[in-house]
């Protein structure tokens, strides 16, 4: 892997001598670094009324990213191994839109139903920023959709590798 030399990298990219391998390894690197990235802005920045569920969090998603990732490469490779950047990125496209959109509805439905039974239960109620189920939903969610996420561009691997 190239980590600073450009010139070295376009000079193997036009001579396609970079591997399945290779590519992987700069999604791997780009996923991993956008992971704790994320996490490095939010602890920053964070509200939260629980610190260690943004550690769960954080933690959660880099275990789920590189099995999700690991997995995809591995059942490409049992295939024909072949463009993997090409179907790893337009099957997480495809696939992260249709989660984003059923998703919505289910998420408004979930902070809805907390905000109603918080409201019935104490009439003087008034939902906080810094709420501890609510971020506990929130990290639930996260990592229960970042499963889905990946298991499904996984199965998606899986029929584009059979057999006709």
């Amino acid at each position: 892997m190239i980590w600073f030399n450009l010139k070295k990298l376009e000079d193997k990219l036009k001579k396609f001598e970079l591997t399945e391998r290779d590519g992987y390894n700069y999604l791997f690197a780009f996923a991993i670094l956008a992971v704790i990235s994320d996490y490095a802005l939010s602890e920053a920045t964070t509200d939260s009324s629980v610190k260690w569920i943004n550690r769960i969090q954080y933690y959660g998603t880099l275990i789920i990213t590189i099995w999700g990732l690991s997995k995809s490469f591995k059942q490409n490779e049992s295939g024909d191994n072949k463009e993997f950047l090409k179907r790893f990125l337009s099957l997480a496209w495809v696939i992260g839109v249709r989660i984003f959109l059923i998703l919505i509805p289910i998420a408004i439905l979930v902070f809805v139903g907390f905000y109603v039974a918080n409201y019935m239960s104490d009439p003087t109620f008034e939902l906080q920023e810094d709420n501890a189920v609510s971020d506990y939903i929130v990290v639930l969610m996260t990592l229960i959709t970042e499963i889905i996420y990946f298991s499904l561009i996984i199965k998606s691997f899986n029929r584009v590798n059979a057999k006709n």
